[in-house]
């Protein structure tokens, strides 16, 4: 169902919208079932994401620390407030929002708070970066299963707020891309494209970052997603697209199964990545050893994001996608 306002609408009789200001945003904005059908029908429900989650994520706005201008105009909250009246859609009223931008002739026929858009409002610029190499297809549960999921709820989170939207999958190199788009019906085209990532090649952080950050004169938030299990390490991609302006999310996944591993025995250890082997007795003096290493190692990375303003978030695969969203990331900032 689509909200649209019409001339032959009656004149709202003065007053009417103050007092059902007054009432409405105590309850904290819109009402859910009439809004998800006008920005995502049933029709077009992915299978990515529960219904159940996408109702929940109609609430959520991406709020980086600071917000880089773009080229483009939209729709953003901020000081840069557009003065054309060319109307561009509707969008759920959250709180903070003008009232005055209110349409209280839909409210009055679907009961739930809307706000106007505009053409030439400030516009952010939102880059979604998806590690699919192959040392993500691994874990229980799967790391690159959850990895998608998330990336689909920021991707629609971004999409709904009118957000300039662009989505890369990379390994050594950006394998694959989507956008850029900021059209919240293109959601579904989205969750098609995580839905067919398939896992591939080695890791090299740091080159794909930096090729990413030279191909990309627009900055803005920038949301990675990965397991960091690159042999040349991180800080250099994370640097480039640091130089370039960008504020950067990194959420960090990792496998139990790599956060705390299992005495075994004798084993052989495969590389995802490289295929190469290696004997092993995963005895508790060697799971010790790991367990120095795996410190030091995430140690090392939150220095490095404390250092250089990095918003980090380190959690397993195991965490169910909405605790990571309505918990994890609205803590930290990231939703709002």
């Amino acid at each position: 169902m689509s909200a649209s306002s019409s001339a032959g609408n009656p004149p709202r009789r003065p007053g009417w919208g103050a007092a059902r200001a007054s009432v409405e945003l105590a309850n904290r904005g819109a009402r859910g079932s009439a809004e998800g059908r006008h920005w995502l029908s049933g029709q077009t429900a992915s299978t990515l994401l529960e219904p159940s989650t996408l109702r929940k994520l109609e609430q959520l706005r991406l709020v980086g620390r600071r917000r880089v201008a773009s080229f483009a105009r939209g729709e953003r909250r901020s000081l840069h407030r557009g003065t054309s009246t060319e109307f561009l859609d509707y969008r759920p009223y959250t709180p903070g929002d003008d009232v005055a931008r209110v349409d209280w002739t839909v409210y009055g026929r679907l009961d739930s708070l809307v706000v106007r858009l505009f053409e030439d409002e400030q516009r952010a610029s939102v880059h979604l970066l998806l590690d699919n190499s192959r040392s993500m297809d691994w874990g229980q549960p799967n790391k690159l299963t959850l990895a998608t999921q998330l990336a689909g709820a920021l991707g629609y989170v971004a999409l709904r707020g009118f957000d300039q939207l662009r989505c890369a999958a990379f390994s050594d190199v950006v394998n694959a891309r989507f956008g850029p788009t900021a059209a919240p019906h293109a959601a579904p085209e989205l969750f098609r494209f995580l839905a067919g990532l398939k896992a591939v090649g080695a890791t090299d952080f740091n080159a794909a970052l930096r090729r990413y950050a030279a191909q990309h004169q627009q900055p803005g938030l920038v949301l990675i997603v990965s397991d960091l299990l690159s042999r040349e390490g991180f800080e250099a991609g994370l640097s480039a697209l640091l130089a370039r302006g960008y504020e950067v999310v990194l959420l960090h996944i990792l496998a139990p199964e790599e956060v705390r591993p299992a005495i075994g025995g004798d084993l052989r250890l495969v590389d995802r990545e490289t295929g190469a082997g290696v004997d092993i007795t995963l005895n508790q003096r060697a799971v010790n050893l790991y367990r120095e290493r795996y410190r030091a190692w995430t140690a090392r990375v939150e220095a490095f994001a404390a250092r250089q303003g990095v918003v980090y978030e380190r959690f397993e695969s195991s965490l169910p996608l909405e605790r990571l969203l309505l918990g994890s990331l609205r803590r930290r900032g990231v939703l709002a």
